[in-house]
């Protein structure tokens, strides 16, 4: 949601800041299994008020407002906080109902009247600003709906009557009538189910439709909810499920009939995805029936936020989240094998391959992966570091067989015996004179038409212990060690002044990008950008292992907490504006990540030419499509939590 809070904390004289960062958001795929959405859970464990969740909506400032059994509560992505508008009450009345309006306010449905909350009381909740409304004494001040309609008119649906808001005044419209749901048509008409029965108000009188249940199979109080979609169809949850006329036929979805078949609502949201609550569960409604999504739910309501993500309260299971997998997740299920994926390279022809730890080689074939191992000519299994050369040789790095060149279906293997320093690859960089770079814990290599030529402290780097290596567009050799960065000048390495705080850190791998910048990441010091032969902090908050740039210019971190996206340009911004917090998204378990740890192979991460984003974590292959997840215009919301002095 786009109020999650992510705890970005600024002490400047003694100010604390919560920061409420647009998080990722993938919305419903229709094409997507109902039953396979990512489902998080809240209960009164995690905050939540009451089990029982009977209304839900955003408002613009990006929190969620949650009606419950128990009262009020806001949720900002990360806590509850209860909404306390009636003075001097021991305990909450139960909120049924929640309206907002162009202007921001909000307006709450309860059992003992009807609440505006203006929109300055919302970030900030200040009960003098409530304006309570009561209709009249008992089941009559009891809200059970809200609707706003087209013309700006404020409907409002209680136990004894329907009502309608005029210029601050509350006027009666069907009075002593029960009224449970109140819905709109694209001509304006009001579609009203009362105690007996669906009518229509036209702007001036009730027009009952007693033909209705007959065609559905139901008795006239057996309707339940009616609503017109963006299509002009028009829905029916009924006794006996779920109906829908279009173009004057009806059509009666399966299962239909049955005392399990009762549908009580059924909800639209943005993406065209048509939802019911049934007495049977909760369900997606397909062209050919009723697909389960929670099969057993006891639904109470449904709520489409900003992301796409749908929100559903049950009537005791608390506070439901479904969302769409931003990440799909390979594993053995697609032939990979046991171990976990430790690098991942896109070769020139476009193939995947990923090297496991103990695993092996494997190549994709767009479906499943084949697996190359010691069986097959490899001198050790556990592969650490990939590399394809200009010959289009791929280079494999494992730990403790040396390297493996690979090329038509052959293994050749090179360890200490033809002279590397160590038979543990961390890195390979290929040259493009042909000839490698290759990274060690006893040293840097490099391999020249089978001979090498190895580098240690000797020889100017700062550790022999060198974590990465890697080549500029100029043809620079850097190496990140155990303590700082290294830069080859001649037959030497000369240290890389570190910035503050950053001398004797261990560098991991060291990327550019398509305008020539060079990073260089630690999970120590986080993203650092090399110029001039010094080191300039960007951001040290995140733990980056790996780093690519798509094709739209965008950046991919894999780090410890998960993958991050960090558009083009925010990282310049970020070390132009060292108050600001950096501007990106992060993508964890909650987008469909069994691991939110990548591993540290090199390469972790690579695209591939149809723009997927493939990354290997500690329990599987993880793949992301940045095509389709939704563009964002807009910037995070900033939101003072509360400030402390002293």
């Amino acid at each position: 949601m786009d109020a999650a809070v992510l705890r970005y904390i600024l002490r400047i004289g003694g100010f604390v800041l919560s920061l409420l960062a647009a998080r990722s958001g993938l919305a419903l795929d229709p094409h997507q299994p109902a039953n396979t959405y990512l489902r998080a859970d809240f209960t009164i464990e995690d905050g939540l008020p009451d089990n029982r969740v009977n209304a839900i909506l955003q408002t613009r400032n990006g929190f969620l407002w949650v009606g419950t059994h128990g009262g009020l509560a806001r949720f900002d992505g990360e806590r509850f906080t209860l909404i306390r508008f009636h003075a001097g009450s021991l305990r909450e009345v139960p909120v049924n109902s929640l309206l907002t309006t162009s202007d921001g306010e909000l307006w709450v449905g309860t059992d003992a009247g009807l609440a505006r909350i203006p929109s300055e009381a919302l970030d900030h909740f200040d009960r003098s600003l409530v304006q309570m409304y009561h209709l009249g004494v008992g089941l009559s001040d009891q809200i059970m709906c809200l609707h706003r309609s087209h013309d700006g008119v404020l409907w409002v649906g209680t136990s004894r009557g329907l009502y309608r808001l005029d210029r601050g005044k509350i006027l009666p419209v069907i009075p002593g009538e029960e009224i449970s749901s109140v819905e709109e048509s694209s001509d304006g008409r009001l579609l009203i189910i009362t105690g007996h029965g669906f009518v229509e108000w036209d702007g001036s009188r009730v027009i009952p439709h007693p033909e209705l249940p007959g065609k559905l199979e139901v008795g006239w109080n057996e309707i339940f909810h009616v609503f017109e979609d963006r299509q002009g169809v028009t829905w029916f949850c009924t006794a006996a499920g779920v109906a829908r006329r279009a173009k004057g036929l009806f059509q009666k979805f399966s299962p239909y009939g049955g005392s399990m078949r009762v549908a009580y609502r059924v909800y639209e949201d943005p993406q065209g995805n048509v939802w019911t609550n049934t007495a049977a569960g909760f369900f997606r409604v397909a062209a050919f029936g009723l697909e389960p999504v929670a099969p057993g739910l006891h639904v109470k309501s449904m709520y489409s936020d900003l992301d796409g993500d749908l929100w559903v309260g049950t009537g005791g299971d608390g506070l439901l989240r479904f969302k769409g997998h931003a990440i799909r997740m390979y594993t053995t299920a697609e032939g990979l094998p046991g171990g976990y994926p430790m690098a991942v390279l896109t070769s020139h022809d476009g193939t995947l391959w990923v090297g496991s730890n103990c695993g092996g080689l494997s190549r994709f074939d767009g479906r499943r992966f084949h697996t190359y191992d010691e069986k097959d000519g490899m001198s050790n299994s556990c592969v650490w570091s990939m590399a394809e050369d200009t010959n289009h040789d791929l280079w494999i790095g494992t730990w403790g067989g040396g390297l493996n060149r690979f090329r038509d279906g052959r293994f050749i293997s090179y360890s200490r015996s033809e002279g590397l320093p160590s038979d543990v690859v961390f890195s390979i960089a290929a040259a493009r004179d042909g000839s490698l770079w290759i990274a060690t814990p006893e040293g840097l290599s490099h391999m020249q038409n089978g001979n090498f030529r190895n580098y240690t402290m000797a020889d100017g780097l700062s550790s022999d212990r060198v974590i990465s290596v890697y080549q500029d567009r100029s043809g620079g050799i850097w190496a990140g060690t155990s303590a700082g960065i290294d830069r080859l000048a001649g037959d030497r390495f000369v240290p890389v002044r570190p910035g503050a705080e950053s001398g004797g850190i261990p560098y991991g791998p060291l990327r550019e990008d398509s305008s020539g910048n060079l990073y260089a990441l630690s999970v120590v010091n986080g993203i650092s950008r090399i110029e001039a032969n010094r080191l300039v902090s960007v951001n040290a908050v995140l733990e980056p292992l790996g780093m690519v740039e798509s094709g739209g210019r965008d950046f991919w971190f894999s780090g410890r907490s998960g993958i991050f996206r960090i558009a083009a340009g925010a990282l310049k911004r970020g070390e132009l504006d060292r108050d600001a917090p950096l501007d990106y998204t992060l993508f964890g378990r909650a987008d469909g990540l069994n691991s939110k740890e990548c591993s540290n192979g090199q390469p972790n991460l690579a695209i591939t030419p149809d723009g997927k984003l493939w990354v290997g974590t500690l329990k599987g292959l993880a793949m992301l499509d940045p095509r389709r997840l939704p563009q964002r215009n807009r910037l995070p919301a900033i939101f003072m939590e509360e400030v402390e002095v002293g």
